[in-house]
């Protein structure tokens, strides 16, 4: 897309989030994470936070992820566990517990994040809720 195009719709997405739109907060949270629509074309991560936790504040998973993604870009391993445990005890989406379990079991975003116990927890939430990857992992 051409820059000015960017800017218009992200100036369309800025009136809809203004008014609470959680989608529209969450599309500009990845745009800003991204670093699409920032003067630099670098991503803005306080702008991301900004956006994402508005969406989030309404239970929006998506935006709860973005907000793990915003937390894991800046060294804050611990938060963005968090952030992506609340977004797979929405339970709408088999992918999230999946990964959430993935993260504990192998320590993906710090090797101090290392929690065998409550991976295998999210694995078998995972399972249950269909994601095939963890129904193999919970047979073997």
């Amino acid at each position: 897309m051409e820059r000015w195009e960017i800017k218009r719709g992200q100036a369309y997405m800025e009136a809809a989030a203004g008014q609470g739109h959680f989608m529209a907060q969450n599309d500009l949270g990845g745009m800003m994470f991204r670093g699409q629509g920032t003067e630099d074309g670098q991503p803005d991560f306080a702008e991301a936070e900004r956006w994402y936790s508005q969406s989030a504040a309404q239970g929006f998973q998506k935006s709860m992820l973005g907000m793990s993604m915003v937390r894991s870009s800046q060294g804050r391993p611990h938060e963005a566990l968090e952030w992506l445990e609340k977004a797979a005890e929405q339970r709408a989406d088999p992918v999230v517990p999946f990964t959430l379990g993935t993260f504990l079991m192998e320590g993906t975003l710090s090797t101090t994040h290392v929690d065998a116990t409550r991976g295998l927890e999210w694995m078998s939430k995972a399972a249950e809720m269909g994601h095939s990857g963890a129904q193999v992992a919970m047979a073997g």
